[in-house]
Formats: C-alpha cells, sequence, structure tokens
C-alpha cells in the first residue's frame, strides 16, 4: 500500500520526464492504465450480452449474443458513472432481483474502487525521492500536495486488484447467462414435451 512520505523527507520537483528516470516503475503506470482497459472491455461485454436477451430476433439455439447497437451505445458514454449506472438499470430490467441486488451492492462499488486507484495512477503527478540511491521508488502528489511513495509491490498490487474485478464482473456475467440459458432449454423442453 503506497505510503505518505514522512515530515522531512524530500523528492525533486515533478517534470513530464520525471517517472523515466524510473523505467521499471513507469511502464508498471502503464500496467495499471491497460489492466483497467480490460475491465472496461469486460463491463461493456456485460451490458451488450444483458442487452442481447432483449434481441428481437428469435433464436432457436438459446445462445446468446451482444445486442447489435449495444457497443454502440455503451460506447457514446465516456465515463464509468453513467456506464455503471446503465448497466445496474439494465441489469435490474432484465436479471433476477438476487443478481441485480449484487450486481448494485458489490461489483458496482468494487468497481469504483479500483476506477479510483486506476485513476489516481493514471492522472498522477509523478516524481523521484531527492535520494539518488532510492532508485525503487515514485512519488505521486496528490491534489492537496500531499506525497505517496510507490514502489513495484504497490503497482503490482493495484494492478491484481483491478484483476480480480475483472474477474468478478465476467463471472456475473456468465452465470447470469448460465442461467437463463438453462431456463430457455427447460422451457422448451417442456414445451416439446407438451405438444
Amino acid at each position: 500500500m503506497p505510503q505518505p512520505l514522512r515530515e522531512g523527507e524530500l523528492y525533486v520537483y515533478p517534470t513530464k520526464s520525471m517517472a523515466l528516470e524510473r523505467p521499471e516503475l513507469a511502464a508498471l503506470i502503464g500496467h495499471v492504465c491497460a489492466a483497467w482497459t480490460l475491465v472496461d472491455r469486460e463491463i461493456m461485454h456485460a451490458y451488450g450480452l444483458v442487452l442481447g436477451l432483449h434481441d428481437p430476433v428469435t433464436r432457436s439455439d438459446f445462445s446468446t449474443r451482444a445486442h447489435p447497437v449495444a457497443f454502440q451505445i455503451f460506447d457514446s458514454l465516456y465515463t464509468l458513472n453513467p456506464r455503471l449506472e446503465l448497466l445496474a438499470k439494465l441489469v435490474k430490467w432484465t436479471l433476477k432481483e438476487d443478481e441485480a441486488a449484487f450486481m448494485r451492492d458489490a461489483i458496482i462499488p468494487n468497481l469504483k474502487r479500483r476506477y479510483k486507484e486506476r485513476s489516481e495512477i493514471a492522472h498522477g503527478l509523478w516524481t523521484v525521492p531527492s535520494d539518488p540511491r532510492d532508485t525503487t521508488t515514485l512519488i505521486r502528489l496528490d491534489t492537496f500536495g500531499t506525497a505517496f511513495a510507490y514502489r513495484k509491490a504497490d503497482f503490482q498490487a493495484i494492478v491484481q486488484r483491478i484483476e480480480d474485478a475483472q474477474d468478478q464482473v465476467r463471472a456475473f456475467t456468465r452465470n447470469a447467462l448460465q442461467r437463463i440459458q438453462d431456463e430457455h432449454r427447460e422451457r422448451h423442453t417442456k414445451q416439446q414435451t407438451a405438444d
């Protein structure tokens, strides 16, 4: 976990290329950002597949697919909160109450926490410690001037939490869609045996 600098610890005034003095750590900033793009993609697929449940095309194989215009709708929203709000409303409208509650109470708050971490990294003002011997630290200055020391393990922990959030969204989507497919198959089988 990144720690605030202790009183008396100094850092070099930031410049636009300061983080490049620690290329391995600077690459981890990019790794955090790249990890989030996969979460964003997973959220978009969840939205597209759930909306696809209401595709007007009748499908006899009970398979699910993304709605033809879902990705265009989702992509037109540029920030996370409207995207999550859209997904939550669609899940509430489409899926069972317990699934909607899990989305609302567990998944969305987790995604917001991970996005906050990602944003702190992606939009951070980065510098290095004033001690030239300290080559394992990058320092992020927050909006209020507090300095936080980041080491490799801090970046890796953030990436892991982001990847866990991605897995959570993927598992939710997979489980909900599997349940729906099973229900469709069961209804179809009952209908065939009734005929």
